[in-house]
This record gives C-alpha cells, sequence and structure tokens, in this order.
C-alpha cells in the first residue's frame, strides 16, 4: 500500500510539474493603481525571416496587462461595450525595433474574469513611436534590458520556433 501511494504521489509530481513548464513566465515590468504590465520571459525571441534566421534588431514578445476594475469600468465607458466590465486581461503580440525605438501590435487578446476569451483582434502593423517617460517605454527598455542579459535565450527560442 506505501509503495502504492509512493507511486501516485510520484506521478502526481511528474504530471504537475511537466504542466507548470509550459506555463508562460510573465515578468513585471510595472504597475499602477489601474495597470500591471508584464512580458513573457518563455516567449521572447529575436525576428526571424527567409532572408535572417535572426535579426536581433527586432525583438518579439507577448506582454500582458492586468486591469483592476476601475481600468476596466474605464475602457468598457470608451469603447461604449458593457461587457468590458468583465475585462481582467489583455494579451498582446509585439514586435520591437530596437533601432527606431518603435514597436508593432501583431495580437490583440482579451480575458474576463472567468477566463473566456472576450476578443480578439489582429495589430494594426503600423509601426507605433515609443514616447519618453510612457507605460511603452518602461516596457521597452525592460524588455530590450532583458534580450541584453538573456542573448543566448532569445538565440534559443528564435531558433526553436
Amino acid at each position: 500500500m506505501k509503495k502504492f501511494v509512493f507511486s501516485l504521489l510520484i506521478a502526481t509530481f511528474v504530471v504537475l510539474s511537466s504542466s507548470i513548464s509550459y506555463a508562460a513566465n510573465w515578468q513585471w515590468v510595472t504597475s499602477d493603481d489601474l495597470y500591471g504590465i508584464f512580458f513573457d520571459t518563455d516567449t521572447i525571441r529575436y525576428l526571424s525571416t527567409p532572408d535572417s534566421p535572426i535579426d536581433e534588431t527586432t525583438i518579439i514578445c507577448w506582454e500582458k496587462c492586468i486591469h483592476t476594475q476601475k481600468a476596466a469600468d474605464k475602457i468598457a465607458t470608451a469603447m461604449e461595450d458593457p461587457s468590458l466590465r468583465n475585462l481582467k486581461h489583455t494579451i498582446e503580440l509585439k514586435a520591437y525595433s530596437l533601432s527606431e525605438r518603435r514597436y508593432i501590435i501583431i495580437k490583440v487578446a482579451g480575458y474576463g474574469h472567468d477566463g473566456k476569451l472576450l476578443f480578439e483582434i489582429d495589430g494594426s502593423k503600423k509601426p507605433l513611436l515609443i514616447y519618453p517617460d510612457s507605460r511603452a517605454e518602461a516596457l521597452y527598455k525592460s524588455i530590450r534590458d532583458y534580450a541584453s542579459r538573456h542573448h543566448d535565450e532569445l538565440v534559443e527560442h528564435t531558433l526553436r520556433d
């Protein structure tokens, strides 16, 4: 009986640890009374194209913005969509151009408190300027610095995808 319980405990540990290994690893960047901003260190990578397998001037990463209820209410009012009052967080896939200090939003998804997808939209593909002292600049600097410290990891992520 002890062997069975021990085996069951080991099996449970293996299953839990393997599912955890595929989870995102959100790195905190900044927060205030409306938002908490993070980026995913498990999927951050350099741009890869047929012409350039690794373009170290452009970083691709997922970002997460957790919204307080006050923020969700403001968004719902601005968008004239009451369902957005249930907005818990948004996830955005962005490409940062290090040389131009600009970024492109590739994809945006919003999730409610129940974990259900509220919306999913494609980005505009239009480069947006990173303004000094903005939330975008805080993200840009954090992502740029992370990439500098973890260059080999980003190369590995790029080649893996």
